[in-house]
């Protein structure tokens, strides 16, 4: 399938689609304010990007993994747990 038919597949109306944020049902999302230790590892949601990415809180700002900045970051998450065997991956 070419990358314009899946496009188009995707798009398609009347098509089910997941929830905005379904990671809600994987995490447990907690106030920004509230922020992790520093330098630990999280799922953080950019309000100023609108996208959920892994971050962390330096002390001072909101970083994306990449170490840019966050922006304005609303919530935090603990990162879940990898699969722990053959038939979870």
């Amino acid at each position: 399938m070419t990358g314009s038919a899946k496009k188009r597949q995707r798009l398609q109306p009347g098509r089910p689609r997941a929830p905005r944020h379904s990671l809600d049902r994987l995490v447990r999302w907690c106030a920004a304010k509230t922020a992790p230790d520093a330098d630990l590892s999280v799922l953080i949601f950019s309000v100023t990007d609108d996208i959920v990415e892994q971050g962390f809180w330096d002390g001072e700002d909101w970083r994306y993994a990449s170490g840019g900045s966050a922006g304005e970051v609303s919530h935090w998450a603990e990162l879940p747990d990898p699969p722990n065997g053959p038939d979870q991956r």
